[in-house]
């Protein structure tokens, strides 16, 4: 599985050179998520949800919904994707939709649950779903550390979920997924999940040991994929319920790796995607690298699209694919275990390039440049203020 890196891939297995590209301590925060969740939930626990709240005569109800819709961006909208591929398998019978625009879809009404989830609290998207929501009549949740959404919260006597501050929002996948199980046990959406929680927490413990920087390449399955996909362009490809977490892996190289990555689902790609294979000139593929999420309990159908696809079409234009195999007990562990996996490849595929995974210059930009040129969190609080 390794590339020819000759003794660049051993700054791997070097701690004092990790921490010298890894300035903001990236792997370690990666080795607390088992703590982090469990902190999480915690947190959540502590939520009082009211049957109804009256806001300048409309009366949100919080009992009856006919449905839900997530409100964020990057890692808050990934949650929800997991939250829906997970509920779909687990088999609970209330639609879930992410939802990452400035607007609610027009169908968005008093019987529909709005979480909003902004880690930082600032997220002009998410701000802005919020006043649509309160001037729908929808019923509101909110997870966040602090900033315009808490502050919205606070005013109105809503409910929400206070996260801790300081951690980059990537990282804060625990924090913006797990109390999302905490609401939907409060509001008597499901009765509990905390079989599938603590299996999650089990096996991340499990696979922390053998993914940390102090576990030699050798023995390190996140070391050793980066190191395959050290110069190549990741093509990520899920099936199942790991359709949020191979979008989730894509997120990661883009933002710790700063490197492009593409996702892709089965059965889907079967009838689009794997055309691209068929290339006159193999130029065009020799940059790429597919990574096939795995599971020992894969549908006959799906493990039979997947197996076709590696040896009949992608093995005749490359060498090799890397697969990962979930690990765990029952769905929701198999989706963190893979993810887990992938947060610590992109960060060891960072520091291979010598880069600090933490900053995100290009989305500070953005940011500032957009905050210039429209002034709509401005017109946000505006419209705050009046109601």
């Amino acid at each position: 599985m390794l590339n020819d890196l000759g003794k660049k891939a051993d700054i791997l297995d070097n701690l004092n050179e990790i921490k010298k590209i890894d300035k903001s301590g990236m792997l370690e925060l990666q080795k607390k998520v088992p703590e982090f969740i469990q902190d999480a939930i915690e947190r959540a626990r502590n939520l009082v949800i009211p049957s109804d709240i009256e806001i300048k005569g409309k009366k949100l109800k919080y009992y009856n919904f006919s449905q839900i819709i997530g409100v964020g961006m990057g890692g808050s909208a990934i949650s929800f994707d997991f939250l829906r591929s997970f509920l779909r398998y687990a088999n609970v019978k209330i639609p879930v939709e992410s939802n990452r625009d400035y607007n609610l879809p027009p169908y968005a009404d008093e019987n529909t649950l709005v979480v909003l989830i902004s880690y930082s609290g600032n997220t002009e998207e998410t701000l802005s779903c919020f006043l649509d929501a309160i001037e729908k009549g929808c019923p509101v949740v909110t997870l966040t550390s602090g900033g315009i959404l808490e502050a919205f919260c606070l005013k109105f006597g809503l409910p929400y979920v206070k996260l801790p501050s300081g951690l980059p929002p990537r990282a804060s996948l625990p924090y913006l997924f797990f109390p999302l199980l905490i609401v939907l046990e409060k509001l008597n959406i499901h009765p509990s999940f905390e079989k599938e929680t603590l299996a999650v927490v089990k096996v991340l413990k499990e696979l922390k040991d053998e993914l940390k920087p102090e576990t030699l390449i050798i023995d390190n399955l996140a070391k050793r994929i980066a190191i395959c996909l050290y110069n190549k362009i990741p093509l990520i490809y899920g099936h199942t319920f790991f359709d949020g977490v191979a979008y989730r892996l894509k997120s990661q190289f883009n933002e710790n790796t700063k490197i492009l990555a593409f996702p892709a689902v089965f059965s889907e790609l079967n009838h689009n995607e794997i055309m691209g294979w068929e290339a006159a000139d193999e130029k065009l593929i020799e940059p790429f690298y597919p990574i096939l999420i795995r599971d020992p309990d894969e549908p006959p159908a799906i493990k039979a699209r997947i197996e076709i696809s590696r040896d009949q079409i992608i093995l005749k234009k490359k060498k090799q694919v890397i697969e990962i195999m979930a690990r765990g007990e029952g769905v929701l562990a198999k989706m963190f275990s893979v993810t887990y996996i992938g947060d610590f490849t992109s960060v060891y595929l960072a520091i291979l390039y010598g880069t600090d995974p933490t900053p995100v210059d290009s989305i500070s930009l953005l940011k500032s440049q957009l905050a210039e040129r429209t002034k709509l969190k401005e017109d946000i609080q505006v419209k705050f203020d009046s109601l």
